[in-house]
């Protein structure tokens, strides 16, 4: 998961500069510990679930939101 949310993996976003060192450790945290408990392995939806997620945290900066938007995307992969 370590190539998710990093820098050299957001800087290549129109809006790279949105995303401060200090916030982007905030959404890795978020998306290993969701994908962890999630047991989420694929690459294909892990690397989905990091966009979402960085497109989430440019609505809002509530952890608890971040977290719940995370788990209503993997809800969506195992219906």
């Amino acid at each position: 998961m370590s190539k998710f949310l990093t820098p050299e993996s957001v800087a290549t976003l129109p809006d790279a500069s949105y995303f401060s060192p200090e916030r982007l450790a905030l959404l890795k945290r978020i998306f290993e510990s969701v994908c962890k408990e999630e047991s989420i392995v694929s690459e294909e939806q892990l690397d989905e679930l990091a966009t979402n997620l960085l497109e989430a945290s440019r609505i809002t900066e509530d952890e608890k939101t971040l977290i719940a938007v995370m788990k209503y995307d993997i809800a969506g992969y195992r219906r």
